[in-house]
């Protein structure tokens, strides 16, 4: 099975999740969320 990936903004993360960009920062840097710089 392949594993299909999606790249969006830290911006339109956080819009869609309802938080704020920090707390996407956050996540992203404990691991919680996959990302790219």
């Amino acid at each position: 099975m392949e594993d299909s990936q999606m790249t969006i903004s830290i911006g339109d993360t956080a819009k869609e999740l309802g938080v704020s960009v920090k707390t996407v920062r956050r996540w992203a840097d404990s691991g919680k969320l996959r990302f790219e710089r």
